[in-house]
């Protein structure tokens, strides 16, 4: 993972808890979201402040401090977990691509059954290629054909 697994915990100023953890700096994102959305959602669900440094150590990792009572920090260390070791559009996508020479576009609204369609571009070997990562990545594919058309 891209996070450091010690915990520094303290009290906040409000009497309440506050724990720390230590996330690699280019995964940060990945907890606060486009414009913000996705730490206010951590917030608002776990009900805990959560605040980023806004600068790296020399191991470029940045601090990540959440104050809240325990069950409430629990939650939001379980949900940022969650958040780092989701792949979704991330890291892991442009991976692939790198890997297998295939463009991959994963569409962000998923159906009634929480799938998302996936287009393929690129040569049969590479969207093979693609495929075969996709897979080993534990996605399972649906309506799967050789021309890369979706699944």
């Amino acid at each position: 993972m891209s996070y450091s697994s010690g915990y520094g915990r303290g009290q906040d100023d409000a009497g309440g808890s506050s724990t720390s953890m230590k996330v690699d700096s280019s995964c940060v994102g990945k907890i606060i979201g486009r414009g913000g959305t996705k730490i206010r959602e951590l917030e608002q669900t776990c009900r805990a402040r959560i605040k980023i440094s806004r600068d790296a150590d020399e191991d470029g990792m940045k601090c990540v401090e959440i104050c809240g009572s325990d069950s409430e920090i629990e939650k939001a260390k379980r949900m940022i977990e969650e958040c780092l070791a989701e792949g979704r559009g991330g890291s892991r996508i442009r991976d692939m691509e790198a890997d297998s020479g295939c463009r991959i576009k994963v569409s962000r609204d998923g159906d009634s059954r929480g799938r998302s369609s996936v287009e393929l571009s690129g040569s049969k070997g590479a969207i093979t290629e693609a495929k075969r990562l996709i897979q080993e990545a534990g996605v399972e594919i649906v309506n799967g054909d050789d021309r890369g058309r979706g699944w």
